[in-house]
């Protein structure tokens, strides 16, 4: 009797760490890091994109002023300077476009996450109540009257 008593104890105790580690994984915060993660992989990748660019265009101003002559490669020279300077501005503007677009989409992302979880519905002041088995009682007839229930309140 108590070895059945001690290996139900032993069930609902894994079923409690399972319940719990789900709950952490779906945790708002845990989705905002990877979605912050995320957004970093995206802001690097952009980043690494920008010298490949400037060198193309840095060979392609060599390879203009090897068939000028001096005095035209001074002309042509200030031009691919401004166009380089005008295309550098043009990247940046579009990173810094990309990172806002970023950031507004990672901002109402985590506005959502926030008003599902079930966290949010605690910090308002409401109880998440669960039954011996550790089941969600949804309903007072699911219950019966002295039977032991478990409340979830914000703090613990």
């Amino acid at each position: 009797m108590q070895r059945r008593a001690a290996q139900a104890l032993q069930q609902l105790a894994q079923r409690l760490d399972a319940w719990q580690a789900r709950l952490h994984n779906q945790h708002p915060a845990q989705r905002l890091a990877r979605a912050r993660e995320r957004l970093q992989t995206l802001h690097a990748r952009l980043y690494s994109l920008l010298p490949t660019q400037l060198t193309l265009l840095r060979a392609h101003v060599q390879q203009l002023r090897g068939h000028l002559q001096i005095s035209a490669l001074r002309n042509r020279l200030a031009a691919a300077r401004m166009r380089l300077a005008a295309a550098q501005a043009r990247q940046q503007q579009t990173l810094r476009t990309l990172l806002l677009q970023q950031q507004t989409r990672l901002d109402a992302l985590r506005r959502a996450l926030h008003a599902i979880s079930p966290l949010a519905t605690l910090e308002r002041g409401y109880a998440i109540v669960f039954d011996a088995e550790g089941h969600i009682v949804r309903s007072v007839r699911a219950v019966q009257p002295g039977q032991s229930l478990h409340a979830r309140l914000a703090d613990g």
